[in-house]
């Protein structure tokens, strides 16, 4: 028996020993940490993600809670000095990726500095990424959180002058990358709003009923540097690349669901701007007179 309790307390001791320590945020930027930045991701998220079943399970709840910790990307170059983080909202199972850009572009000579941090990913997940105990913890009230989104969901924030005209531009390359149907009639669109925790803008194209998402380092401190930057475009045929669920499309990225779908139409339409474009502006052939 002596023999036995002396074999436990060894397996015990063995065991503390191989469980890895649960690491513990010491250092997080303060702008992480700030009410105001956390409240706008929390809106973010409401616009694109929330639906009924969210408010439905958390009736009930007196507060909510954001998780945040500073992660590291897979690789980076030596010169890019930018800050990454992950954000984990439990009460909507999302977890959403971060990034606070400053990296050289030796082509422009520039640096490129966001403001702020910006959402570059955005994922669903039923469980956290890692033990609570791996995040600083922010707890919010409730009440107070559903009065703000109460407030903001019909304020659109809509492009300023530099992004408008960045957009303007993005347009134009991709209708001569995709030329439309009639060339020769004005091409319609509308801007979705936009969001200072987001690196991306989605503008609906009516004459093809195609959506289109760009995304890029809207955030850039210098209005200048903006129009030089490259946008990462996709496409989206609302007539052929809608599906239920993305289960349909055996890993594809080139489909959106019908829910985003309602969304980008319910930015777009109903909050965001109209733009009608003449032909010779975007370069297609005006109409014969």
């Amino acid at each position: 028996m002596k023999k036995f309790l002396t074999l436990l307390c060894l397996a015990l001791l063995t065991s503390l020993r191989a469980a890895p320590a649960v690491p513990t945020v010491t250092v997080l930027d303060d702008r992480l940490r700030d009410s105001a930045f956390q409240f706008e991701v929390l809106r973010y998220v409401y616009l694109w993600y929330l639906d009924d079943r969210f408010f439905v399970n958390t009736a009930e709840a007196a507060s909510f809670e954001i998780w945040v910790r500073p992660v590291e990307p897979r690789t980076r170059d030596p010169e890019d000095k930018s800050l990454y983080a992950e954000m984990w909202v439990p009460a909507a199972q999302i977890v959403l990726k971060l990034k606070l850009a400053d990296y050289p572009v030796p082509e422009l000579n520039r640096q490129v500095k966001s403001p702020g941090f910006r959402i570059i990913r955005a994922d669903p997940l039923p469980d956290a990424p890692a033990p609570r105990e791996g995040y600083a913890v922010f707890t919010h009230d409730r009440q107070k959180i559903r009065a703000f989104l109460a407030d903001t969901r019909n304020r659109p924030q809509l492009p300023d002058a530099a992004l408008r005209e960045r957009l303007k531009a993005a347009m134009r390359e991709t209708v001569k990358l995709h030329p439309p149907s009639d060339p020769t009639v004005p091409q319609v669109f509308f801007l979705s709003t936009v969001s200072p925790v987001s690196g991306d803008l989605w503008i609906l194209w009516v004459n093809e009923r195609t959506a289109i998402r760009f995304g890029g380092e809207f955030g850039a401190d210098e209005p200048d540097l903006l129009s030089l930057l490259p946008l990462h475009t996709q496409l989206f045929d609302l007539k052929s690349k809608v599906v239920a669920s993305l289960l349909e499309t055996e890993g594809s990225t080139g489909y959106i669901t019908k829910d985003w779908a309602g969304r980008i139409l319910y930015q777009c339409l109903v909050l965001g701007e109209r733009v009608e474009v003449p032909p010779e502006k975007l370069g297609l052939a005006p109409a014969a007179k």
